[in-house]
């Protein structure tokens, strides 16, 4: 304002676009900023006699090399910071489609989930037989596939089992996160991940229904593993007591 100011009106420098006030030098600025007909004002901003009076105080004539470096450097900042928040609204976008690309747990792969359970579970009663467990994991989507042999697999998960020897939808994708992702921890970023999961079942199955659990998979595996030690210590211990009779 106080160096442009007093600059003679001609062709968009005119009553409205000038530096003589406040708001009327920020809308000017803002418009210099996208570099809109920035070398129009430069040319306004530099014109010297005899296209203008020099003899009036002050006078309406410009300052070439006062608008050389002030429109220079004006439109360089400008320029620089406007080009750095595109690049990094750029970066930040291009971080989230690469993160949900690599995430499992997508849209499309909870509804492929889903329609793979309805072949085993036709009634939609929530559960599966804990038997069909593995067959299961086994021909889900490459992304959520759990291939055989894939009982150690089915063991980590250590989902709860319900009367009847029956595993329960919501827990199985619950099991399948825990594979994917590796050894997690009950942290807030994990409950948040199963919360989600949670409204996305909910929404496909609005009644759900409770059953009691009286069984996990991990303790399954590790009764199925003592009742293998106990049968085959009884077997050694039968020829062994038939080997001492003879």
């Amino acid at each position: 304002m106080a160096i442009f100011g007093h600059i003679k009106y001609s062709n968009i420098i005119d009553q409205y676009v000038n530096f003589e006030n406040l708001a009327n030098s920020a809308f000017l600025l803002f418009r210099l900023s996208t570099a809109e007909e920035w070398s129009i004002v430069y040319e306004i901003l530099s014109v010297e006699p005899p296209y203008c009076d020099d003899r009036t105080h002050p006078s309406d004539c410009g300052n070439k090399i006062l608008a050389t470096v002030y429109l220079m450097s004006y439109i360089f900042l400008t320029t620089h910071i406007l080009t750095n928040i595109f690049v990094a609204v750029i970066l930040d976008s291009y971080k989230e489609s690469i993160a949900e690309e690599n995430y499992v747990f997508k849209e499309d792969n909870l509804r492929s989930f889903y329609d793979d359970w309805k072949w085993y579970d036709p009634k939609a009663t929530q559960f599966i037989a804990y038997e069909e467990l593995s067959t299961f994991l086994d021909e889900l989507n490459s992304e959520l596939k759990v291939a055989k042999p894939n009982q150690i697999a089915v063991s980590f998960m250590d989902l709860p089992i319900a009367v009847g020897n029956k595993v329960h939808c919501l827990d199985v994708l619950k099991g399948i996160m825990k594979i994917k992702l590796g050894t997690v921890e009950d942290t807030e970023a994990f409950r948040i991940l199963c919360n989600q999961m949670q409204v996305k079942y909910e929404k496909m199955f609005p009644e759900l229904k409770g059953s009691r659990f009286i069984q996990t998979t991990m303790n399954m595996k590790r009764m199925d593993r003592a009742a293998r030690i106990i049968q085959t210590r009884m077997k050694e211990y039968q020829f062994l007591k038939k080997s001492l009779s003879k």
